[in-house]
């Protein structure tokens, strides 16, 4: 859990939390990682309603399934379905 992420746009956050997961020894590569979840957010962004982004991905550079939260309260543009910070990001 990140309680403070410290970016101001989506792509860096997404970074943050991906390196905290690459330091926790849960993601091998990543690269690999990081190339597939911003892919996927580039379809279609991960922001929902209510404060909520679930930036994710599918790799190889991970063994079995894990998450992260981080939280951002000041609010992060993610482009979201409601025109609303996210506040919260897993």
């Amino acid at each position: 859990m990140v309680l403070g992420l410290k970016s101001t746009t989506s792509s860096p956050v997404i970074e943050e939390m991906v390196d905290t997961l690459v330091a926790a020894g849960q993601i091998k590569d990543r690269a690999v990682a990081l190339q597939a979840i911003l892919e996927r957010e580039r379809k279609m962004s991960t922001g929902m309603q209510n404060g909520i982004a679930i930036p994710h991905g599918k790799t190889s550079a991970v063994d079995t399934l894990v998450s992260l939260v981080g939280l951002k309260p000041e609010g992060l543009d993610f482009e979201s379905l409601d025109g609303q910070p996210r506040v919260f990001s897993s």
